[in-house]
């Protein structure tokens, strides 16, 4: 025996006796979706994790860098007490210097601006070397301040006037005036009305009277 029951064995038997189905197929003979994209994925995107691995190296990169402009006192205070998980306590920095808990403390302070500005200026560096790398490849100047040479060919003051000068407004002409044509007196011609037998007729009529 093999320990198994009655249900598992149905289960197991259906399972075999079912088909095999692609994950590529779909789902209905009218839609375009399959059936692999109704499965769930529940790890993290690969492009979130790829970002958040860059930016946390670049803010490992500027800490590093922040970390050289502090002295060796405030570079400790400020690792145990900011970025330990287990924050050592004033009481025993104060005991290891021998100084003042306030005094530990005022220091601690001091070296996280230290830290944040470092930090800001290398942003501010960085963005800039960006910009007049860009500069440099699309071939604009004016990043870091003109050149010589386009000191050189700097537009006169008439030239500089002449291309920040507004565009001329197109004036609108008026509309033309309707033209009265002379009132003329309206002459019908009898004759030219009559049809061509009568006319005939009457002009038969009118040479024998003659």
């Amino acid at each position: 025996a093999l320990s198994v029951s009655e249900t598992d064995v149905v289960n197991m038997n259906r399972r075999l006796a079912a088909p095999d189905h692609s994950l590529n197929a779909p789902v209905r003979a009218d839609s375009e979706g399959e059936w692999q994209d109704w499965l769930v994925d529940d790890s993290e995107n690969q492009e979130v994790v790829m970002a958040d691995r860059e930016e946390m190296t670049g803010r490992r990169a500027l800490l590093d860098v922040a970390l050289k402009t502090l002295n060796e006192r405030e570079r400790h205070i400020l690792i145990e007490r900011r970025l330990k998980d287990n924050p050592t306590t004033l009481e025993e920095l104060s005991q290891q210097y021998n100084i003042s808990r306030e005094r530990v403390r005022q220091i601690e302070v001091r070296a996280f601006e230290k830290l944040q500005k470092s930090m800001r200026n290398q942003v501010v560096e960085r963005r800039q070397a960006v910009a007049q790398g860009a500069a440099r490849l699309y071939g604009v100047h004016g990043f870091a301040g003109p050149s010589r040479d386009r000191q050189r060919h700097q537009p006169s003051h008439d030239q500089r006037a002449f291309q920040h000068r507004s565009p001329p407004r197109l004036s609108v002409l008026p509309k033309p005036k309707p033209r009265k044509l002379p009132s003329r007196p309206l002459v019908i011609d009898r004759a030219a009305l009559r049809p061509v037998g009568q006319t005939a007729n009457a002009r038969t009529c009118h040479a024998a009277r003659s």
